[in-house]
């Protein structure tokens, strides 16, 4: 029996050092190219809306492509969608190092790369909730929910200075291509499948029914989009309206990641021990007020206080509450159906990533300045906390786990 329990303990740690590692370079390959934009205008003569477009594209496919992977997740396996859509990102970045020598080429690389990075959420977090206990799903999705704010630490502080230094953005895609692949194959040797009923599902319609998931889903929408108005204009607005040189703008951005980090650890662990709803309904209202005073101020040591209590109040912290309060509510109710009820959750909330930064660029278009977007993103704050009221506190769950070998096919 203690054999047993050691070999799923280490087994529950590889899931989550692998799954945030992948988590990981998701997010360093998608914010790399945020402290770019500047750099892609001059070099394709864009305005700052067609700018903001390609992050939208990436974001467009990566959300069309959430509901049909989990629907295919549940059906065929988890693992094998998780393994197939990593690798199509791969693909995505080599194109994007390779083939992007127009404004048209770098827009069908970024959607080959949104779409396949649209597996990882939904199928890495389904095979987490079925492995790990209910009363350590808090912390798990923290550690794992880590490797986001990592990726997104390096992909807004590196994609600058390796700029500066090779004189070419395409190179860093072309090196982040290698560490995705490998990845990929990591995941198919090492992730364990888990079973699922193949003949019985929750159908999506089904899932937004249930005003417990539909709420964490509208919740999501509106963290997210204050999340991609940071971290997609935010090199911009420092840049531009702050005066802060291009390594610099992508690092104050950065401090988003360093203070969301313990921030979501810290939270989530509690979450486990107090509840997800009470501690999810106080983060919007703090992030909100954060989100709205950094354009109110000129201080830069304030500017960084703002920044790191948005980053400790917002999406870095928030989702891991709610992926496992989302979690307890799919357990009980749709346990059938966990990778789409993960996949309503990333098309749900990711969809804002769709329309903030072309609003944002709208916004700079209009009007000179990014402080509207930035107010637009703390309303929509304000809007989520409304939302988390609705859904009910986490069902009592057994602590035993859902995971068990697929068959073989």
């Amino acid at each position: 029996m203690n054999v047993e329990r050691s070999s799923d303990r280490h087994y529950i740690w590889t899931i989550v050092v692998l799954f945030g590692l992948g988590w990981a370079m998701v997010f360093f390959n998608r914010t790399a190219l945020y402290p770019l934009l500047p750099i892609l205008q001059e070099e394709f003569s864009l305005s700052a809306t067609k700018a903001g477009t390609l992050p939208s594209a990436y974001y467009f496919f990566y959300v069309l492509f959430q509901i049909p992977v989990g629907l295919f997740g549940d059906k065929i396996g988890l693992k094998r969608m998780l393994v197939l859509t990593y690798a199509c990102s791969a693909i995505g970045l080599l194109m994007v190092g390779l083939l992007a020598r127009s404004y048209t080429i770098l827009l069908l690389s970024m959607v080959l790369y949104g779409g396949g990075a649209s597996g990882f959420h939904p199928m890495a977090f389904s095979i987490t909730l079925k492995s790990v206990a209910a009363h350590r799903r808090g912390i798990a999705t923290a550690l794992i929910n880590s490797g986001s704010a990592l990726g997104l630490l390096l992909g807004l502080s590196v994609a600058g200075p390796a700029y500066l230094a090779s004189g070419s953005w395409r190179l860093l895609f072309l090196l982040l291509a290698v560490p995705t692949f490998l990845l990929a194959i990591l995941f198919a040797w090492k992730i364990r499948g888990v079973t699922t009923n193949r003949t019985v599902w929750s159908t999506p319609s089904r899932l937004l029914r249930d005003k417990n998931l539909l709420f964490i889903y509208l919740a999501s929408f509106c963290s997210l989009y204050a999340f991609a108005t940071a971290v997609v204009w935010g090199p911009t607005f420092f840049l531009t309206e702050r005066a802060l040189d291009l390594s610099v703008a992508g690092l104050f951005t950065a401090i988003i990641a360093v203070s969301g980090i313990p921030a979501g650890l810290a939270l989530a662990r509690l979450s486990d021990r107090v509840g997800r709803k009470v501690i999810a309904l106080v983060l919007m209202p703090v992030a909100a007020l954060a989100m709205f005073s950094i354009v109110l101020t000129n201080s830069l040591w304030l500017l960084i206080l703002l920044l790191v209590l948005y980053g400790a109040s917002g999406k870095l912290a928030w989702e891991p509450i709610a992926v496992a309060w989302l979690g307890d509510h799919a357990s009980a109710a749709h346990s059938e159906s966990m990778g789409t009820a993960l996949a309503l959750f990333g098309t749900i909330g990711m969809s804002s990533s769709i329309v903030a930064p072309v609003v944002g660029g709208w916004i700079r278009d209009l009007t000179g300045s990014l402080e509207g977007a930035f107010i637009v993103a703390a309303f929509f704050l304000l809007l989520g906390a409304f939302c988390m009221v609705v859904p009910a506190r986490a069902p009592r769950v057994a602590h035993s786990v859902d995971a068990r070998p697929e068959p073989v096919a």
